[in-house]
């Protein structure tokens, strides 16, 4: 796509070139600068992302109001009639995308509930080992006559496992991470990851995941508004994407990674093995991105 994008820009720049020549040569006269001839940095570029970028709502978007303005500048448009209309169009239009990846995000949605209530299960039974262990210790304890001081090392190992379960517990519903007006670096080297929440506004943050042993079925939820997430995830790793995006969106670039990140990539691949696992990323940008690289 980056190459296609490329091509473009190429012809484009050598029309232009093209133009200037025989205007200079005095072949022929070309106004390039007609009435609304600035319309063209939003029409071209809209254009070309409509064949080289994946998703293609904010292309369509910026492409009509870019010709609508034109129109308006040639005389064909209204102008009032143009700032009348921008705001119901774009409330109509958003109103569509969001329904259109809703529809489409549905069996990955299915997947990510299926999952949470999984993960809920987990938690439930590991609750209910905690309370059965914890009644056996005391239950023990009440059997056993042991002096003072025995006494009191046996209670404060207890708390120390109490404090380890509950930990353990804990960590299965995932950290959180707010990224604002800032920029913040997440690595789960060497660790479990069991899921998160990242959140980036005016901000930007980076997961790594590339070292880390993935729960199977784990879950990232990521909201960017105005700011930008990148997630680093092992190569053998399935990623399955659901976004709610508005002007933004969420996109897996693994592909396109370089040379340097792929290497990284299979070193983690040989530390732990996370093949055959699932990661589920649930995005919600607006005018924000969030990146699987």
């Amino acid at each position: 796509m980056k190459k296609a994008s490329n091509w473009v820009w190429g012809c484009v720049l050598v029309a232009l070139g093209i133009i200037l020549g025989i205007n200079a040569l005095e072949i022929a006269h070309i106004d390039i600068f007609f009435p609304g001839w600035w319309t063209l940095f939003i029409i071209v570029p809209c254009a070309i992302s409509l064949f080289t970028e994946k998703r293609k709502s904010g292309a369509i978007a910026g492409l009509v109001i870019g010709i609508c303005l034109l129109l308006s500048c040639l005389g064909v448009l209204p102008f009032g009639l143009f700032w009348k209309l921008l705001l119901p169009v774009l409330l109509i239009f958003l109103g569509c995308v969001v329904i259109a990846r809703g529809s489409s995000n549905g069996a990955v949605v299915d997947k990510i509930r299926q999952a949470e209530a999984k993960q809920s299960a987990k938690r439930h039974i590991v609750e209910a080992e905690v309370v059965d262990e914890e009644t056996d210790e005391e239950t023990d304890n009440n059997g056993k006559e042991a002096d003072e001081t025995d006494s009191v090392d046996n209670d404060d190992a207890d708390d120390a496992d109490d404090a380890d379960e509950s930990e353990d517990h804990d960590t299965p519903k995932g950290e959180e991470y707010w990224s604002t007006f800032s920029d913040q670096d997440i690595n789960y080297g060497g660790k479990t990851f069991r899921g998160c929440r990242v959140d980036a506004v005016f901000g930007g943050a980076d997961l790594d995941l590339r070292n880390a042993k993935i729960e199977n079925e784990a879950i990232i939820r990521a909201s960017s508004i105005f700011g930008g997430i990148i997630v680093y995830v092992p190569e053998d790793i399935k990623v399955e994407i659901a976004s709610t995006s508005i002007f933004g969106g969420a996109s897996d670039k693994r592909k396109k990674a370089k040379a340097k990140d792929q290497a990284e990539a299979k070193t983690a691949k040989k530390k732990f093995n996370n093949a055959g696992k699932n990661l589920y990323i649930d995005a919600t940008c607006v005018f924000g991105g969030v990146e699987i690289r």
